[in-house]
């Protein structure tokens, strides 16, 4: 119950430690998996909710990346999420609609800087749901648009403070990614 506690439990037996994240990838996993059979059940039929969450199941990358515990299942998920709320943003255009993919697309880009390119997605649904309006000449002027910008960045700088808080670190950091990709 002490921190000594912690320290001792961790070195007598780090087994347990390295079990949580491989418990948070596993639920992460099968969550998308439910998700896909959202999908498939609401846009298009049951069965075909059934057989994309079959797929997805068996998919080598969520079932490895699963058992590793590594934050690309949690990257999935939150992607999978966005893409869930981008289209049923376009279908009904509710202000709930718009909040929860700007936060679970804020959460995404939080977790790997590769979630931040949901914002494509996200703007292709609000510009085909402000097509349907006949509010296209009003897209920049719409405050669905602006709330979802804002909380986007809210959502971002809420749960990875340190992109502001030491930018200079951040650039950095990033810069790295950036040229470990090209290469």
């Amino acid at each position: 119950s002490s921190f000594t506690d912690f320290w001792l439990l961790f070195f007598q037996d780090p087994s347990a430690f390295f079990l949580i994240p491989r418990y948070f990838s596993l639920h992460f996993s099968w969550l998308t998996v439910l998700i896909i059979f959202s999908l498939g059940r609401r846009f298009f039929s049951s069965l075909t909710g059934l057989v994309a969450a079959f797929f997805c199941a068996g998919t080598f990358l969520l079932v490895r990346e699963a058992h590793f515990g590594v934050t690309d299942t949690t990257l999935t998920f939150l992607c999978t999420l966005t893409v869930y709320f981008c289209l049923r943003l376009n279908e009904t255009g509710r202000v709930r609609d718009f909040v929860f993919a700007a936060i679970f697309a804020g959460l995404a880009a939080s977790t790997k800087y590769p979630g931040a390119l949901l914002i494509f997605p996200i703007f292709t649904a609000m510009f085909l749901r402000f097509k349907q309006e006949e509010k296209l000449k009003l897209f920049f002027k719409e405050s669905r648009f602006w709330i979802l910008v804002a909380l986007g960045f809210i959502t971002v700088f809420a749960v990875s403070p340190y992109m502001i808080l030491d930018f200079k670190t951040f650039y950095k950091d990033f810069s790295v990614q950036v040229f470990q990709s090209r290469s």
